[in-house]
């Protein structure tokens, strides 16, 4: 046992809400309570300091435990009151703390009792106590541990009500306080919206009592404290570009005007001013996620590596433009875990973490929070994962009352004592979704205030954002693996999906190089497609109007196909070796377009070049005119013409042209010639030969007579 030692002491409810007595209480004749609730608690107890010789030291009176416990006495006047407080011993791990807030309590350690004033029927009151450490024995040496903490009420001998707490002692000679961070998600659980209006979903965000008006309120008063230490910001594009849009009003589907002074309109604008205002904060950080956010299992999955690789790289730009902050782009944050190779691909952009949330990984248990993990990639190589723990976000959002926070103050602290030679890795990495802060789910809503003044009051929690511990933690000695099972490949956008997804992408390029330059509707139909692949259409019911997004690129890039055509021509006559050859391109469209002529032929040269680029207005056609040279002239040959976009991706017509060529090839007029000398020469000889015969006939006879 250590002879000298200092501590701090600090009351954690980790109770349920109020009404859950009833469930440990004896039954009260006189009727139940309306209410017995633990729901202030302020405490901070020291140990008797004591000098190097082991003498203890004079000292104040510690100060004392604080409660306030809610009572609601019901209809029934309450007499004879007391409280029992009962303290039993530590807890080593977070398993036993749990089991003992459930009734498996251990052995007593303390016990003190508290009266209380009578209270007449119908009172309900918050009833404070002050606990003197020393006569629950939490002072002295060697008391460093976790404690559960028994508060019980009674009416003479009937119990009342029962609350489980528990209680903190801190050493004297303290650990480095555990970084932690508060992620703060900002994503729409909405599909996106496809037009200028609300959908169901995102009407009921901006009600009164909607996520976008709880996320405003908590996050104002984050702002309004001066400080945001230990915040993260992880937002998505669409949803900020989204809020933005409707904050300037819309049209309703029956064409009623919702102006920007609406009250909904003026929600949204609220929001984005509220997050604009904490992105400016130099304690806050901000990530993104990849727009949509983006399904990039999917996309890898579907060929779209590519497109998964810029969803990461770009994810940034949107949310800076909105926010008008700059946005750590290092950190990666897919909406739904990763699988090799996905994995693959993201680490291609170079990232200095990828945060990945528990159910995406799998790696040895461990008593300490461990938030930095590494992850083999198949090239061998690691990438450093990031894990929020999903126990503490969960258990704040499912249980926001004071009970719920001070369970997790409990189950941190447990940790920081027990961390060890894991010191240096320990941390605490929170995931809380802002948009569900205020939910209407029947849960209160989640006091993220309360939640940040209690990892500021914490001695063993140093808020730091998610770029600092990513700097400043060691990775767990555990290396973590991919938990990406069939669950995850059947949640995914399906293949069909991705397909015309990828086709519509591929339409983009050549329907830009078609239109004119100052033509805007190219970016529209690229905005139209962005949240295409986002992971709010893995819902089947959804994906109809994903799919639209996508046909509309392809039924506007076709009506352009179909509007633009080669007319026919007749069969063109070259009288030489070299000519024209002519095309008429038309465009019956309403728009002015842009498109490339190509020739190509064995039989013919262009020496002006086989290819020429043209701009038809809407209802007109042009006529064109290419330099031919016949390689062979004479005879019938084709030439086959395309029509395709600028950039030559697309064929949008073709057709062949019949081109008769009258002129007599040289070649042949060579050989023409040379047989012709060649026959006039061989009849001159043989004409020559037959002379000499005739005239040496008669010598011969004359000179056989004689």
């Amino acid at each position: 046992m250590l002879t000298t030692l200092a501590a701090a002491v600090l009351l954690v409810v980790v109770a349920g809400p109020a009404g859950a007595q009833s469930e440990q209480a004896a039954p009260d004749p006189a009727g139940p309570l309306g209410a017995f609730e633990l729901v202030e608690i302020d405490a901070v107890v020291e140990h008797i300091p004591t000098d190097e010789e082991g003498d203890s030291q004079e000292e104040p009176a510690p100060q004392p435990i604080a409660l306030g416990l809610q009572v609601d006495t019901g209809p029934v006047a309450r007499s004879d009151l007391r409280v029992v407080t009962s303290v039993y011993t530590s807890t080593p791990d977070v398993e036993s703390l749990r089991a003992a807030v459930a009734g498996e309590l251990p052995t007593l350690f303390s016990s003190t009792s508290s009266e209380l004033p009578d209270l007449a029927a119908g009172t309900s009151r918050v009833v404070r106590l002050d606990l003197n450490p020393e006569e629950l024995a939490l002072r002295g040496e060697d008391r460093t541990g976790v404690y559960p903490l028994q508060v019980q009420l009674f009416s003479g001998a009937e119990l009342l009500g029962t609350q489980t707490t528990s209680v903190i002692v801190l050493p004297e000679r303290q650990a480095r306080p555990l970084p932690t961070t508060l992620l703060l998600d900002v994503v729409a659980p909405t599909a996106p919206l496809l037009g200028d209006q609300p959908d169901a979903g995102f009407a009921e965000l901006l009600r009164p009592t909607g996520a976008v008006q709880s996320t405003s309120t908590a996050l104002e008063d984050l702002v309004a404290r001066g400080t945001a230490a230990g915040l993260t910001l992880a937002a998505d594009g669409r949803t900020l570009e989204e809020l933005s849009g409707l904050a300037d009003g819309w049209v309703t589907a029956d064409d009623a005007v919702v102006d920007a002074a609406s009250r909904p309109a003026r929600r949204a604008d609220r929001a984005m001013d509220v997050l604009a205002a904490l992105a400016r904060r130099s304690d806050t950080e901000v990530v993104a996620y990849p727009y949509g956010p983006a399904d990039l299992v999917a996309l890898v999955r579907g060929g779209l590596a590519s497109e998964a690789r810029a969803a990461v790289a770009d994810a940034s730009a949107t949310v800076s433009d909105l926010l008008d902050q700059p946005v750590n782009g290092q950190i990666v944050v897919p909406p739904a875990g990763l699988d090799a190779a996905t994995l693959a691909v993201v680490g291609q952009t170079d990232p200095s973490a990828v945060v990945l949330r528990e159910r995406a990984v799998t790696f040895a248990a461990s008593q300490t929070l461990e938030p930095l993990r590494r992850l083999r990639t198949a090239d061998g190589g690691e990438v450093r994962v990031l894990v929020p723990d999903a126990g503490l976000s969960d258990g704040l959002r499912n249980d926001p009352s004071t009970a719920g926070l001070q369970s997790f103050l409990a189950e941190t602290a447990l940790a920081w004592l027990s961390a060890g030679e894991a010191q240096a890795s320990a941390g605490v990495l929170l995931d809380i979704d802002a948009l569900s802060l205020g939910a209407d789910d029947g849960r209160p809503a989640l006091d993220l205030t309360a939640v940040h003044d209690a990892i500021l009051a914490a001695p063993w929690l140093r808020p730091v954002s998610l770029s600092t511990m990513t700097e400043e933690l060691q990775p767990s000695a555990r290396l973590a693996r991919l938990a990406y099972g069939p669950d995850a490949v059947a949640a995914e956008l399906p293949p069909e999906y991705i397909a015309a997804y990828g086709r519509a992408r591929d339409a983009l390029d050549p329907l830009a190089s078609m239109l004119p330059a100052d033509d805007r509707s190219p970016f529209g139909f690229a905005q139209l497609l962005e949240p295409m692949p986002s992971t709010r259409y893995r819902l089947p019911s959804r994906q109809t109007a994903g799919l639209l997004r996508g046909n509309q690129v392809i039924t506007r890039l076709d009506a352009l196909t179909r509007a633009v055509e080669i007319l026919p021509s007749a069969s063109i006559t070259l009288t030489a070796t070299t000519g024209e050859v002519p095309v008429t391109v038309a465009n019956t469209s309403d728009v002015t377009l842009r498109v490339r002529v190509a020739l190509d032929s064995r039989r013919f040269e262009f020496d002006e070049g086989s290819s020429q680029d043209i701009t038809i207005t809407p209802g007109a056609s042009q006529r064109l005119s290419f330099a031919a040279r016949s390689r062979n002239p004479g005879g019938f040959a084709p030439i086959s013409v395309a029509l395709t976009d600028p950039a030559g991706t697309l064929t949008l017509a073709t057709t062949q042209l019949s081109v008769r060529s009258t002129a007599i090839p040289v070649v042949g007029l060579v050989a023409t010639i040379g047989s012709a000398l060649f026959l006039t020469a061989w009849s001159v000889r043989r004409l020559r030969r037959r002379t000499i015969g005739t005239s040496a006939a008669p010598d011969t006879r004359q000179e056989s007579a004689a």
